[in-house]
């Protein structure tokens, strides 16, 4: 937990590294220290492993007028000492995990990757941010990079991905600045709820952490939180770039980076990791028209501003408004997106979207239509139907007005949600009207360019397809695709 000591003006957090042995922790941590210029603390080493911790300690940067505190620790990455690393994990207000991503290691990695996922998941309170620092990138054996992310078991949570070379310093200061925002993003939450702890943290140096451990290993308790640490500032962490990133005087807008201000970002974790996993800071934007700025990214991602420019008090009313929406609307949207607020020009600010576009309702029918069997095919068309029925219940739900198009619409845990781009408060989607017209729109042009013979086909299939009494959501289904069928083609 991150504490406010207002004593002495600061806000502390703690910044936890973990991997597995050797995978490059210490190494990182003196990297680190010799760039920040201050020392490493590790109590204790066997045969070059550490069995304590690593601890290093820097100050800058303010947040809400209070200086920034962050306590570095590493935990030990032996088997045997689960216990001694667990505990030091429960206290952390964001971890970064070291992984040797050389073939020869990579084993280790994923296991402790897997145990520390789990510890996480246990935590209360906000969301600890997690960051992948790949390290050894230069070993021979080193797994390509479109590789990295089979480390990562799907967990239904965000994960930054950092490449490094710890020993010469590479990546390491780039993974603990993404790791210090990431706290201090979980600061905000835990202002907000009230949770955010007031006073002298417990454990204040490295030395008073060790005397703990060993406190508390001396009476075989459970470890309680050795709890320190938590900021969150409107000032860059070592350095004197402010955190909204450049500012354009002309031209395309500045989309927001990893660096963007706390508490101007949702959800204030994930959102942060969303953004380093689109590679927004490499976007090149081009203008949709009546001020619309957008762009299609790597791997499906897609950003968007479509608010006009506002002022920064305006900003945050309306990104705290569409944050609200989000929260309303979170059961039927899908789950890898955004929400940023960005300085586009001095004094002007903009609203912008981050969406990964998932496979579509649409895809799935083009899909169906590529069966060899006519049955195949209507029963593939069929369930693509349904779902789509299913999301525009679910849709008229929530306060978002979300229009369930073939082309919007994906399946996450075996439910139909919105892939696609939302409309900002105060500018509803154009196209919301009634689900059965938005829906025979849809596939009449899904289908118009199938050859008449093979719409006949279809129908004479869809006719004999048999339907259990009582299913009235199949019985629409039936009617809407035959519906479509018919009617495109009609001359």
């Amino acid at each position: 937990m991150a504490f406010r000591d207002d004593d002495r003006g600061l806000l502390v957090v703690r910044i936890v590294y973990a991997g597995a042995g050797f995978a490059g922790k210490t190494t990182t941590l003196r990297s680190l220290g010799e760039r920040l210029a201050r020392p490493v603390y590790s109590p204790e080493e066997i045969s070059g492993r550490t069995i304590f911790f690593d601890w290093l300690e820097y100050e800058a940067g303010l947040f809400e007028g209070r200086r920034i505190r962050c306590q570095i620790v590493s935990v030990p990455g032996q088997v045997s000492l689960a216990a001694r690393r667990r505990s030091l994990i429960e206290t952390a207000d964001a971890v970064v995990f070291v992984a040797d991503t050389s073939r020869r290691r990579l084993a280790d990695s994923r296991e402790q990757l897997e145990e520390l996922l789990g510890w996480l998941a246990a935590l209360p309170g906000p969301m600890v941010g997690l960051v992948l620092q790949a390290n050894h990138r230069d070993a021979e054996d080193a797994i390509s990079p479109s590789e990295l992310k089979t480390l990562i078991p799907s967990v239904g949570r965000q994960v930054g991905i950092i490449e490094s070379v710890a020993i010469d310093g590479s990546g390491v200061r780039e993974a603990f600045i993404l790791g210090v925002r990431l706290a201090l993003d979980r600061v905000r939450e835990l202002i907000s709820t009230g949770a955010l702890l007031q006073g002298r943290p417990p454990i204040d140096s490295g030395e008073e952490l060790l005397q703990s451990i060993y406190e508390l290993e001396d009476r075989e308790a459970p470890s309680p939180s050795l709890a320190v640490t938590a900021p969150s500032p409107a000032a860059p962490v070592g350095g004197s770039a402010p955190l909204g990133g450049p500012v354009v005087s002309e031209g395309p807008p500045q989309p927001p980076g990893t660096n963007v201000r706390i508490g101007m970002i949702w959800p204030p974790v994930e959102g942060r990791l969303v953004l380093l996993e689109a590679a927004v800071d490499r976007c090149e934007l081009y203008d949709r028209g009546d001020g619309c700025w957008g762009a299609g990214l790597a791997a499906g991602w897609e950003i968007e501003t479509r608010a006009p420019q506002m002022t920064l008090e305006d900003g945050r009313e309306a990104l705290l408004a569409w944050a609200r929406q989000h929260s309303a609307s979170r059961s039927v949207l899908s789950g890898r997106r955004c929400i940023a607020l960005a300085e586009s020009t001095p004094g002007r600010w903009r609203l912008w979207q981050v969406v990964k576009r998932l496979p579509s309702l649409k895809d799935f029918a083009r899909i169906a239509l590529e069966e060899e069997s006519e049955d195949a095919v209507v029963t593939g068309l069929l369930h693509a139907v349904r779902l789509l029925l299913i999301a525009a219940d679910r849709f008229a739900g929530v306060p978002m007005a979300l229009s369930p198009r073939l082309h919007e619409v994906t399946v996450e845990e075996g439910l139909p949600k919105y892939t696609g781009l939302v409309p900002p408060p105060g500018q509803p989607e154009t196209v919301r009207g009634a689900p059965e017209a938005i829906l025979r729109e849809d596939l009449e042009d899904f289908f118009a360019a199938l050859a008449s013979a093979r719409r006949l086909a279809l129908l004479q299939v869809l006719a004999k397809s048999p339907l259990q009494p009582g299913d009235a959501s199949g019985r629409q289904a039936a009617l809407s695709l035959a519906a479509a069928l018919q009617g495109s083609s009609s001359p």
